[in-house]
């Protein structure tokens, strides 16, 4: 669901300098579930720079590689740019040789679109970093997987989604307890920290 509104405020959010990723399916009806008029996707098709020419539902457990070596499931589209560039295109399925991640700079920044449930490990996760450095955002390191990191002004928020007790890189002060760290985080399992920079 995506508002007339929405939509405009995410398109000059893009062109002032801010770096948008879209997932397939999306900005194709608004908020009274009305598809928009024209190419999906609707609403986002000149901030994305590109249409949908059809929808694939894949079958449950179905997948497709990407070029990049990446897979995708649940859903392709057959995609065409329209401004945008790919960054991998599908290499197997109904789509295959078509473009899968695209980029399309508009304006001061960039919107990144996925045509495929991007699989959680490379594929999801190497556009996620991609977006990131494109946008020079810097990626926290050595932060285990299953812990999120927030920051928040001088606060960061280490979030252990699992269920082992972890150690995350980092100094500050616990600003729950005032526990001063230099070094490693503590962080149980199913925890959370949040540290003041010191």
């Amino acid at each position: 669901v995506l508002t007339d509104a929405a939509s405009k405020t995410l398109r000059g959010y893009v062109e002032n300098g801010g770096h948008l990723v879209v997932s397939y399916f999306s900005g194709i009806v608004d908020e009274h579930d009305t598809v928009h008029p024209g190419a999906h996707p609707g609403a986002l098709r000149e901030t994305l720079g590109l249409w949908i020419e059809e929808f694939h539902p894949l079958h449950e457990g179905e997948s497709l590689d990407l070029d990049s070596g990446a897979a995708g499931r649940i859903w392709s589209e057959h995609v065409r740019l329209d401004g945008a560039e790919a960054v991998a295109r599908f290499a197997s399925g109904p789509d295959a040789g078509r473009p899968a991640l695209s980029r399309h700079d508009l304006g001061r920044g960039t919107a990144w679109y996925a045509a495929t449930a991007l699989d959680a490990g490379t594929g999801l996760d190497e556009l996620l970093a991609t977006a990131m450095d494109a946008a020079g955002v810097e990626r926290p390191q050595g932060v285990p997987d299953g812990v999120e990191m927030v920051r928040r002004g001088v606060h960061r928020f280490l979030i252990n989604h699992t269920g082992q007790d972890v150690q995350v890189p980092g100094a500050g002060v616990d600003a729950l307890d005032g526990t001063a760290y230099d070094g490693r985080v503590p962080v149980r399992a199913g925890g959370v920290v949040v540290l003041a920079d010191a």
